[in-house]
């Protein structure tokens, strides 16, 4: 496997209100068995696909008062 995916590229603002996005992986299903979270010193983060099977990958912002409701994105991703 080994398979490397960008979840957020270097010096990209996360949401629209300037929040730091946090990825986790569930570990439901075994996720992190399958798949590992990475933070080069660049700046990204990456997810390397380790092993067959499902991990699923979630993205979570806080709210900011006024302006921007809590952010929540969830990515499910398959090794072959």
């Amino acid at each position: 496997m080994g398979r490397v995916l960008v979840l957020e590229s270097p010096g990209q603002v996360d949401t629209n209100a300037g929040q730091n996005i946090r990825w986790r992986i569930l570990k439901r299903d075994q996720g992190r068995k399958h798949c590992k979270s990475l933070y080069p010193n660049n700046g990204s983060v990456t997810l390397r696909i380790r092993s067959k099977g499902e991990c699923t990958v979630v993205g979570t912002a806080p709210a900011v008062a006024g302006e921007w409701q809590k952010f929540r994105t969830v990515r499910k991703y398959r090794g072959r």
